[in-house]
């Protein structure tokens, strides 16, 4: 009896210690990560793509609220009071679902992560896989230190995403990835009525206040035009992206096969005229071949050739006649040092 219950204690013990041993939000973190380095991949490239990256990444409004080190401007809202609720959620307390710049980490990639992977008020020490980051630190309300916890979290962040980075960016990957983002935020309704969507936490009530890791999250209100879909902007900003880049290079491979036809037909004419001498030489060896006689007769070029050397000495010829003939023709008398002299010649 007391073996089976001690058993039963040590499985529930093992049961427990994994399910502790999974970080909290690290599932949406990991496809989050995979976006992210899609989205710095392709912001190696030129082209008018890479402006809609950089506010998905780093945000918009104002200026970027986000720099490159995680450093946040201020840039979204400015309020009286920052908690972590006003930054990563747009219901507040006795106002419902509003937006009026609440909940602006939400717009960016960066603002999402800082949400979702930034230690609360309660000690949790594994958000998003990210151990202990930012030591005993937490974030609930400007206590004057989140500054430096955020570029603590936000280097942690690039330092797991990027760990094992290909450098190659599958851009319908990638496009297929965002698409279920989206969809796994549909899936996650505000309880409590408050209408909206999340991502991270667990089954929250949308204050995403960081104060359990629950309330470790970020929302989105539904979109005006359709109130089944979560408005998720960083989100669209990377599908507009990627359709922005899909035709550029549609139309550089076009003025690249373009430049090609047109290289094709201003091709060296010398080349077709030696091609159309080659043929005229093959019709005339044919044409003797068929026509005995006209192995003695040269072809036109060849007789061309022989008439322009020889014009020379044609001209040489009448001179000659000017001298050894009379007017009616006949022979002059010429004395025998001038005949010989033209015999020599």
């Amino acid at each position: 009896m007391w073996r089976r219950v001690l058993l039963a204690l040590v499985f529930v013990g093992k049961g427990t210690i994994a399910a502790e041993g999974k970080g909290v939000n690290e599932d949406v973190f990991k496809k989050l990560c995979n976006i992210t380095k899609g989205v710095m991949g392709l912001m190696g490239k030129d082209g008018e793509h890479k402006g809609s990256l950089q506010k998905a990444l780093y945000g918009e409004k104002k200026e970027d609220p986000f720099e490159g080190d995680g450093t946040f401007t201020g840039g979204c809202i400015e309020l009286g009071m920052h908690s972590r609720s006003q930054y990563c959620s747009h219901i507040q307390p006795g106002r419902g679902s509003t937006r009026n710049g609440h909940g602006c980490f939400g717009d960016s990639l960066v603002g999402t992560f800082l949400c979702l992977c930034t230690k609360g008020g309660n000690g949790e020490k594994d958000l998003c896989g990210l151990n202990n980051v930012g030591d005993g630190a937490g974030w609930i309300s400007n206590n004057g230190n989140e500054q430096t916890l955020f570029q603590k979290v936000w280097e942690e962040v690039k330092t797991k995403c990027f760990k094992n980075n290909e450098g190659t960016v599958n851009q319908e990957e990638l496009n297929v990835t965002v698409e279920k983002i989206k969809e796994e935020a549909l899936k996650k309704k505000i309880n409590g009525g408050n209408k909206g969507y999340y991502l991270g936490g667990d089954k929250t009530t949308g204050q995403c206040s960081g104060v359990n890791p629950g309330e470790a999250c970020v929302t989105y209100p539904a979109k005006s035009d359709k109130v089944n879909e979560p408005d998720i902007p960083w989100a669209d900003k990377i599908l507009t992206a990627l359709q922005t880049l899909k035709t550029q290079q549609q139309t550089t491979l076009q003025n690249s096969a373009t430049t090609s036809e047109k290289h094709q037909d201003h091709e060296d004419p010398s080349v077709e005229v030696s091609e159309e001498e080659g043929e005229e030489e093959e019709d005339e060896a044919s044409a003797q071949k068929h026509d005995p006689q006209s192995t003695s007769k040269p072809s036109r070029q060849k007789r061309k050739r022989r008439s322009t050397n020889n014009q020379p000495a044609e001209q040489h010829e009448e001179p000659r006649k000017v001298i050894l003939h009379k007017d009616d023709g006949s022979l002059l008398p010429q004395p025998f040092w001038l005949l010989s002299a033209v015999f020599v010649f």
